[in-house]
């Protein structure tokens, strides 16, 4: 069954409009999100130190006098009302400059991201490992990747049904019994039951090699 893809909300939809998970979005279920409270805490108190309180060697100092897990209850339990609010400051600004820094690097990322695959799909032919492969319109595919031809795809719809997952690969080169994709070899595989956690958290499953051939 044939999936499309909206970018506005960048959703997934079959042809009977069910909802498809993005491949991304399942992974991340598995990634440890990062604390920024703590860890910017944690480097206000370092800049706080090294800045105010002795240098260098005294952040050094009381990191492994307490060690580093510990230094932000070391801090609440040590400082004084005024040297907490000083450090509330500082971990105030390195919030803002991590945020500016982050939407910066996506908003760059993006841009890097939408050249590279115009320049790929400007280009009728191109050499992966040796080999000259032919750049392959999506409409080519129809979807039926039993029936895929062989050559380079940019930005190929992938999905399984059983799964309700879907995705886009941002180059694969399909050369049988091989899918190449983003430079890894993977196998054409056949997908029984949903991925486990365990099955995730192995790395077996990654990405796009998330196919059904």
């Amino acid at each position: 069954m044939k999936v499309t893809f909206e970018e506005k909300g960048h959703k997934y939809t079959d042809e009977v409009g069910d909802s498809y998970t993005s491949v991304t979005t399942l992974i991340d279920k598995y990634h440890k999100p990062f604390d920024i409270k703590y860890w910017s805490r944690y480097k206000a108190i370092q800049k706080w130190m090294t800045d105010y309180k002795g240098g260098e060697s005294e952040w050094l100092k009381i990191k492994r006098m307490v060690g580093y897990k510990s230094i932000n209850r070391w801090f609440e339990g040590y400082a004084k009302p005024a040297e907490k609010i000083k450090v509330s400051e500082i971990q105030t600004q390195i919030i803002k400059d991590w945020l500016y820094i982050g939407d910066t690097a996506r908003d760059e990322g993006h841009d890097l991201h939408a050249k590279k695959e115009m320049g790929w799909k400007k280009e009728m032919y191109h050499k992966v490992d040796g080999v000259i492969h032919v750049m392959k319109p999506q409409d080519m595919v129809d979807y039926d990747f039993a029936q895929i031809p062989d050559g380079i795809y940019s930005e190929l719809l992938i999905y399984v049904n059983e799964w309700k997952l879907a995705g886009q690969a941002d180059l694969v080169v399909v050369d049988k019994p091989y899918i190449d994709i983003d430079g890894a070899p993977v196998r054409f595989i056949v997908p029984t039951p949903l991925p486990t956690e365990a099955m995730l958290e192995q790395h077996l499953l990654v990405d796009f090699s998330l196919l059904r051939i």
